[in-house]
């Protein structure tokens, strides 16, 4: 599901046994070197 922005968009979520959803309540949008940073791997580009 795409646009989950709220707490309670993320509930409904839960309730219809959803795996995957996406959207701004989750994380805002960035640079990938800074999500790159946020899991703590190192990445090559060539």
């Amino acid at each position: 599901i795409e646009g989950v922005e709220e707490d309670v968009q993320l509930q409904a979520m839960y309730q219809l046994n959803l795996d995957y959803y996406q959207g701004f309540y989750l994380g805002k949008p960035c640079a990938i070197h800074h999500w790159t940073d946020s899991l703590n791997i190192e990445t090559t580009v060539h």
